[in-house]
């Protein structure tokens, strides 16, 4: 749409909800915040991964590094030493870093036709996402690829893509 703000105001005006490609959009704040608190909706463990066909390596990530299946104190303990990482006052401590990666690859940039989402908007955020949480820059290509292939998890159906989330 021309304009998606009146787009999105005319949805709401006609139903609380909305079917897309993505499936059933939440077009309220407090229907969002209702459907986040409600535990019927609570986010997958590890037995639905199994459920879906999940072998051992995938069950075992789910269960011990996926955040969004912690539970409880778990969840809260991880969630809070990953915060402390993001706060405004450390990313406003890191604004030099992450200037010079956009510098770095900006003048990597190939002249004439190049391809500034492959080039610059694709690898920055996770050139700076690596800086923060202390990946070597060595290592960046490969983390980059297996956090790639990690989007699979979100896939329906999720056994097409067991072969490559089991490889990353």
């Amino acid at each position: 749409a021309a304009d998606p703000h009146a787009a999105i105001a005319a949805v709401r005006a006609h139903s609380r909800f909305a079917a897309s490609r993505r499936g059933v959009e939440v077009m309220g704040h407090d229907d969002v915040i209702a459907l986040l608190m409600d535990d019927r909706l609570a986010t997958q463990d590890t037995r639905v991964w199994q459920k879906y066909g999940a072998q051992e390596l995938l069950s075992q990530f789910v269960e011990d590094g996926l955040l969004t299946a912690f539970r409880g104190e778990r969840h809260d303990r991880v969630r809070r030493v990953f915060l402390a990482g993001f706060r405004a006052r450390q990313i406003d401590g890191r604004r030099e870093q992450m200037r010079a990666i956009a510098a770095d690859l900006a003048g990597s940039l190939p002249a004439g036709d190049g391809d500034l989402v492959a080039d610059f908007t694709s690898p920055y955020p996770m050139r700076v996402l690596c800086e923060i949480v202390g990946i070597p820059p060595a290592d960046i290509p490969q983390f980059t690829a297996a956090a790639t292939q990690l989007h699979l998890l979100a896939q329906i159906p999720l056994e097409p893509g067991f072969p490559a989330i089991e490889a990353a």
